[in-house]
């Protein structure tokens, strides 16, 4: 079978290279008894050049069969980086569907965020969940230390962004896909709740891990982003600063 280029397909190229040599190492070894049959009956020039004949073909067919090796070698390879390839792109598709499978609803769900945020206006910080959010006031921050009625608002609305950051630090959703999503609101979220955090992580040290490591990374690549941005604007952007001496 020829591939698209009308070439032929690897394996019928090597199927008859294969029968080539066997060919190859027929005909050398009839020169061989061709030889020695000349030898017997003492016709010692035909003996010497059916014998060099043959010491070439044997030469040949084994240079031949070097390169099918090498060919051959070169095709699995060629297959095991497809068959790679193939296989990381078929992960990530699977982390980009994973982020809508874990994560059906809205994010966080809809009564979780109606309750967070009823609690955030009756206590004056709403509007710290604007933008990329300002720490909640300290008076509320005492009543969530100290309400344990609070926890029924305050731990169902965070363990929904643990297992999301879990989701993606342990790479089951594609860390670039869910940043373009939900960079903002793990962010914001996190600078409202990051006293409430540090106070409970005094205890245990394990509590928000994964929220606060998410957050505090993608908080620090989006500072670093502002900044680029930033030199980039005014007189004499993209350009250095420092004048170099004509010496």
């Amino acid at each position: 079978m020829d591939d698209l280029n009308g070439a032929p397909a690897p394996a019928t190229s090597m199927h008859w290279t294969s029968k080539a040599i066997v060919a190859m190492f027929g005909v050398a070894a009839a020169l061989f008894v061709g030889g020695i049959v000349c030898r017997h009956y003492n016709v010692s020039l035909a003996y010497e050049t059916a014998t060099k004949a043959a010491e070439l073909i044997i030469l040949s067919g084994g240079f031949i069969s070097i390169l099918l090796v090498r060919n051959q070698l070169s095709a699995q390879e060629r297959q095991l980086r497809e068959n790679r390839a193939q296989m990381i792109s078929d992960h990530r598709w699977k982390t980009f569907i994973s982020y809508h499978q874990l994560f059906p609803d809205s994010f966080p769900p809809a009564p979780l965020r109606a309750s967070m945020y009823t609690f955030a206006k009756d206590h004056g910080f709403r509007d710290h969940f604007d933008a990329y959010g300002k720490a909640m006031p300290e008076d509320a921050l005492k009543k969530c230390i100290n309400d344990s009625e609070m926890w029924e608002i305050f731990r169902p609305y965070l363990d929904c962004f643990e297992r999301f950051c879990g989701a993606v630090n342990a790479g089951m959703i594609d860390e670039a896909y869910a940043m373009t999503l939900e960079r903002t609101r793990v962010i914001r979220n996190f600078t409202v709740f990051e006293e409430l955090i540090k106070h409970l992580q005094k205890d245990h040290p394990n509590a928000y891990v994964e929220l606060t490591k998410l957050a505090s990374k993608w908080a620090m690549q989006l500072r670093l982003e502002i900044f680029e941005a930033q030199s980039q604007l005014g007189a004499g952007a993209g350009t250095k600063t420092r004048i170099d001496s004509p010496i």
